[in-house]
């Protein structure tokens, strides 16, 4: 892929910007193998199987996940490195519990007030350590470090520290951010509804996110 050359930056900045060039690279370096491991980990199951082969950094482009999957996986940092849900099905292969989901029904009683599921305390297993989650929560709430795609102010921008991201398809018809403040985790997608793909605003789901995020917290 020809993406444009900022030239030598540092990681953080490439992130904060999504610079594809620099993301290619580290791609490229930690191995397809690591890569797709770890967003498996993260709870970023729709990527499906990784490629047969070397699986490239544009294959792993071209894969989509659900806006909940990428809300569960930012949760993570929000949470220092551990990710928190419910197991929902078992393992087919082990008979062992699946990874922890996201629920949006923490109890259920019958008519007679007999409790048939309570899920209002969520289970918790270590994805990453303290430390590296301290590190990249660093990195998603620099804000001065987006400031050269999204200058200065920008929707990411809530009067508190709030790590977050925005990312746009490569066609500009899709539009996601996703962030989070230690209380609450929210994503926005913006789309086109059409039969043909529209572009929509750059920031259109950045501006809709500040407006959730600074009504949840």
């Amino acid at each position: 892929q020809d993406w444009p050359y900022h030239g030598p930056l540092r990681l953080r900045t490439a992130l904060a910007n999504d610079y594809l060039a620099a993301a290619a690279q580290l791609y490229q370096r930690v191995g397809a193998e690591n890569a797709w491991q770890t967003a498996w980990q993260f709870g970023l199951t729709s990527l499906g199987e990784r490629p047969s082969g070397a699986g490239t950094f544009a294959e792993f482009l071209e894969k989509e996940v659900t806006l909940l999957e990428s809300v569960h996986a930012f949760s993570v940092f929000s949470n220092l490195g551990s990710q928190t849900g419910q197991k929902l099905s078992l393992d087919s292969a082990s008979g062992a519990a699946a990874d922890l989901s996201p629920v949006a029904v923490l109890r259920v009683e019958d008519s007679a007030g007999n409790l048939l599921l309570d899920w209002s305390s969520s289970l918790e297993r270590p994805i990453v350590s303290p430390q590296m989650a301290y590190l990249v929560n660093h990195v998603l709430s620099d804000e001065v470090a987006r400031w050269p795609s999204l200058g200065h102010p920008n929707p990411l921008e809530i009067g508190r520290p709030a790590g977050a991201r925005l990312a746009t398809s490569l066609d500009g018809a899709q539009s996601v951010t996703v962030g989070y403040i230690p209380q609450r985790v929210a994503g926005v997608w913006v789309g086109s509804a059409g039969s043909e793909d529209q572009p929509v605003p750059a920031l259109s789901s950045a501006a809709l996110w500040h407006a959730v995020i600074k009504v949840a917290a």
